[in-house]
């Protein structure tokens, strides 16, 4: 990270407190062609964009990233790695690893009555199986950008890497 230029998604405010996480961060750097699509064509999606983290304990955060009416977030959390025995039972086909594609869901009016909208969901899983996961809002009107699962899937190629601690 040292030998990278700063983000330029994160301001100097934001770099500090990046900087006190245990765990390396995750966050587009720029916007996402699901956030693109959802405005007219050559109009740029302005970012308003906010990071939350744990100064007590920087094992987590959250970067919500909002564009217009569509909000994406991601968030990373140690506390939820698990080390369980070799004899412990694990269900499905195998447990998800870096090279499992993630897998896309979309949650709306379908599968949750009275759901106004969509929310697309996805899990990464970097750096040591640290799971990053990936959420995406989509309001009524752009609701079609989160069923765009292809689309989705692709985005999750621009997640790069805005901050991370030397090994200590």
């Amino acid at each position: 990270m040292a030998n990278q230029p700063l983000s330029v998604s994160a301001g100097s405010a934001d770099e500090a407190k990046l900087a006190r996480l245990k765990l390396p961060v995750l966050a587009f750097d720029t916007a996402p062609t699901t956030a693109s699509n959802a405005f007219a064509t050559g109009a740029r999606p302005q970012l308003q964009r906010s990071i939350i983290t744990d100064e007590a304990d920087p094992v987590w955060y959250q970067i919500v990233d909002r564009y217009g009416d569509m909000t994406i977030t991601v968030e990373a959390d140690l506390r939820v790695q698990h080390q369980f025995p070799s004899t412990y039972p694990i269900y499905g086909p195998s447990s998800q690893g870096a090279a499992v594609e993630p897998q896309v869901s979309v949650f709306d009016e379908r599968t949750e009555e009275g759901m106004e909208g969509a929310i697309a969901e996805y899990t990464v899983y970097k750096f040591g199986q640290v799971p990053y996961k990936v959420t995406i809002e989509c309001t009524q009107r752009n609701k079609a950008q989160c069923k765009d699962i292809a689309v989705i899937s692709r985005d999750r190629e621009l997640l790069k890497l805005i901050s991370a601690r030397p090994p200590q």
